[in-house]
């Protein structure tokens, strides 16, 4: 009897595929921060905070102590975990990876501040860090460490809960050796989290936070943090058992899903995101690049930016401007000779006529585009009749409507 013969399928030739994981939405991430130095001693507030939007990560300290050495053990520790996350976290990161970076980040630290106070016990820092990532399944997600009585809390369908932290402070004890705890969370469009000193949560109940966040929960980050920290200074002024004159921080973060905002044809397709990084227009008139966008209010039409600097002393600085989402878009996207009747001072007419005398473009300009900046230039001194300029794409009417705003 002839041997059975089996043949193989192809397996290149069969029609299987593996199952895709399904993607997951994109989340848009708001941060802001205030802060204020108690009264008792306020020109030095020995509370520190900071955020990053393109790594997604923030931080609160709090100095332990009195004095300068407490204000300033706070500023080290705010200084190498800024510092470390911002050079070590990736676009993509395993829940492990986050764990282990932030318990670097820390431990880094405490060794620069026990060198910095040679051990002594009555300086320290308390913090609680977040870092925003998602891990390799695609879940969003957030590692969030707390040491000492600095708090983080989210809030998630109406209920505010504290996340677990770490009680005793290893950034003070020398001999402390306790593990750093990190809390993971799975989060969602429409979580918010705080971050926040023992100048607020001592003053303020889980609930009186609780009602702050309800009853503004569509109110821009910043104007949030503001009245957490407004709330506090009036609890710790009024003279009742829960208050306390201290230095007071409050972080929040808003969790949403990212919308889309096109604008008109003429103007092109903008679609901001936090993190981008865009041109920017001062009030002075001067256009500056490199702003970042932390927050997106698609309903009246603006966007919040910032820029962070780093002084001398190595303290962190931030500015926060609003601009609109008409100067934005004009600023932010391919120039085109319809952008002409958009801008809304000469300073941005300027913009708009040097963005265009760059690029080749067919037009019916009777003069190159410097050109045309000069006429008008003498056209604003009186020196040149405004009738002489070319009226193609509604460049004359657009200098007559300048003319009558100033």
């Amino acid at each position: 009897m002839p041997e059975a013969v089996v043949t193989k399928p192809d397996v290149a030739s069969l029609n299987i595929s593996t199952p895709e994981k399904p993607k997951l939405p994109q989340l848009r991430i708001e941060m802001d921060a205030s802060t204020v130095a108690s009264k008792e001693h306020p020109n030095n507030n020995k509370d520190v905070n900071f955020y990053n939007y393109q790594k997604k990560f923030c931080a609160v300290f709090d100095g332990v102590g009195g004095g300068d050495d407490a204000q300033e053990a706070a500023r080290i520790a705010s200084q190498v975990v800024y510092e470390y996350l911002r050079n070590s976290i990736q676009k993509n990161e395993t829940q492990t990876t986050v764990t282990n970076k932030l318990k670097y980040a820390f431990r880094h630290a405490k060794n620069q501040i026990l060198s910095f106070t040679d051990g002594n016990p009555n300086v320290g820092v308390k913090s609680t860090c977040a870092v925003f990532f998602r891990d390799e399944d695609g879940r969003h997600k957030v590692a969030i460490s707390s040491i000492g009585d600095n708090s983080g809390y989210i809030f998630h369908d109406g209920i505010l809960e504290k996340t677990p932290q770490t009680q005793s402070n290893s950034w003070q004890n020398p001999e402390e050796s306790n593990p750093i705890t990190i809390t993971i969370l799975e989060i969602q469009p429409g979580d918010t989290f705080l971050l926040s000193t023992d100048g607020v949560h001592d003053n303020l109940t889980n609930q009186e936070l609780q009602s702050i966040f309800t009853q503004n929960y569509s109110e821009p980050t910043q104007d949030i943090t503001k009245k957490i920290i407004s709330q506090s200074v009036a609890r710790s002024e009024e003279g009742s058992f829960r208050s306390k004159p201290d230095d007071m921080t409050a972080l929040v973060v808003k969790i949403s899903e990212p919308e889309m905002f096109s604008s008109s044809p003429e103007l092109g397709t903008f679609l901001p995101k936090i993190g981008d990084h865009i041109k920017i227009e001062h009030s002075s008139g001067v256009i500056e690049p490199d702003w970042q966008i932390h927050y997106i209010n698609y309903k009246q039409g603006f966007i919040m930016v910032d820029k962070s600097t780093t002084d001398s002393d190595g303290v962190i600085n931030s500015r926060s401007v609003k601009v609109d989402f008409d100067t934005a878009r004009l600023l932010n996207t391919p120039v085109t000779p319809e952008y002409i009747t958009q801008v809304k001072d000469f300073s941005q007419l300027n913009y708009v006529l040097d963005q265009l005398d760059k690029i080749e473009i067919n037009t019916k300009m009777s003069s190159p585009y410097f050109r045309l900046k000069d006429t008008i230039e003498k056209i604003r001194m009186g020196r040149e009749n405004i009738n002489n300029l070319s009226n193609t794409y509604g460049l004359r009417d657009t200098v007559a409507r300048l003319l009558k705003q100033k």
